[in-house]
């Protein structure tokens, strides 16, 4: 079976945390893999195996405005999106046709396109598969819900989504496979916890780092010998910087900046508590990575969060410094508590893995390519 795989991103020496979807799933299931994703000039795109062949593709796409509001932004970042997709496709096509996919495998609505193509032209099956933002950004599109149906699966990696893609799909075409993480690296659980809480994720508005902030620093008064972990870059490192100075706690907020898996699996395993205050998730690949760590957590009820989660921690509505507070006065001062979370996240933490993902897919493609 010849699969082509359609991702926007691959991981990158300055960004791990990117198309790990795309990366492991192609190096697990040994199939002659073509990989169509965008060039980032100047990346260095991790190596892939013998069996899979990485195609970068250049084109423009002006970033969405984060409130997703119509604005000339908004109307300049459509007309981008679509160019793209087109320009995508386009410089696609020798590649597809030197490679002739049996199955195409999107990583999200975007290549569908590029699906389309290879459905008439070479009689490809076609499957997609949803992340965690993917429906929130298309369900006020109802034209490209027309285009998707020409998927043959729908692969999703949170259940909170399949009420929504229901709506669009027969339930016949849906899958759920959550996202997976590499054991190897990250299964690690430390008995011994320093004082520090860590966060891990770029630092922009989805991420919601100020609320993490906000609630430390009613904490810290309280608990002066915890610290906290920011482990990530992005644009709004500064506003942060400047906000834990503004509330006293500057010398014990660190930013850490990118971390190599490795690095991340190690301050997880020993730290005290892992955080996300995101306003928006899928299926968070920090919190897996944290479970398998053995690590409690405190979340907010975004996507999969709770899913994830269980009874391994805390779960709290975003956008709520209070709510982020509370969850963490209990952490630290209620010892019977963290204990149970505790032990509780080191049952939890071999749930997810590339393995048991990769297993699920590949039996599915297996059945789609006896039909064709």
């Amino acid at each position: 079976m010849r699969i082509c795989r359609v991702s926007q991103t691959y991981p990158t020496g300055s960004n791990n945390g990117k198309g790990l979807h795309c990366y492991y799933v192609s190096k697990l299931m040994k199939y002659p893999t073509l990989i169509l994703t965008k060039d980032y000039p100047g990346e260095e795109y991790w190596p892939s195996d013998t069996n899979v062949t990485v195609k970068r593709i250049s084109y423009y796409s002006y970033p969405f405005p984060k409130d997703n509001r119509l604005s000339m932004e908004f109307v300049l970042a459509l007309i981008t999106y679509f160019t793209g997709q087109v320009t995508f496709l386009f410089k696609s096509i020798p590649s597809l046709f030197q490679f002739q996919p049996e199955l195409v495998h999107l990583q999200s609505p975007h290549g569908i396109l590029i699906g389309i193509f290879s459905a008439i032209v070479f009689r490809s099956k076609v499957v997609l598969t949803f992340h965690g933002s993917d429906l929130r950004r298309i369900n006020r599109i109802p034209f490209y819900f027309y285009l998707l149906k020409s998927c043959d699966r729908i692969f999703y990696v949170d259940e909170g989504m399949k009420d929504s893609l229901l709506r669009h799909f027969s339930a016949e075409k849906l899958v759920s496979t959550p996202s997976g993480i590499d054991l190897e690296i990250f299964q690690k659980q430390n008995l011994i916890r320093k004082k520090y809480f860590i966060t891990v994720g770029n630092l922009r508005w989805q991420k919601a780092q100020n609320i993490l902030v906000e609630a430390f620093a009613m904490l810290s008064p309280k608990a002066p010998e915890f610290e906290l972990y920011l482990v990530g870059e992005g644009e709004l490192k500064g506003e942060l910087e400047k906000l834990s100075s503004e509330l006293g706690v500057a010398t014990k907020v660190k930013f850490l900046g990118r971390k190599s898996n490795i690095e991340v699996a190690n301050l997880l395993s020993e730290s005290y508590c892992f955080i996300l205050t995101s306003t928006t998730e899928g299926m968070p690949k920090a919190l897996l990575e944290a479970m398998a760590t053995g690590t409690p957590s405190i979340v907010t009820d975004v996507g999969a969060c709770k899913e994830v989660l269980s009874n391994a921690g805390w779960v709290v509505e975003k956008d709520r410094v209070q709510a982020v507070a509370t969850a963490l006065d209990e952490a630290v001062f209620n010892e019977r508590i963290y204990v149970e979370k505790l032990e509780n996240a080191k049952l939890r933490g071999t749930e997810f893995s590339w393995d048991k993902l990769t297993a699920t897919l590949k039996s599915n493609f297996e059945e789609l390519f006896s039909e064709r």
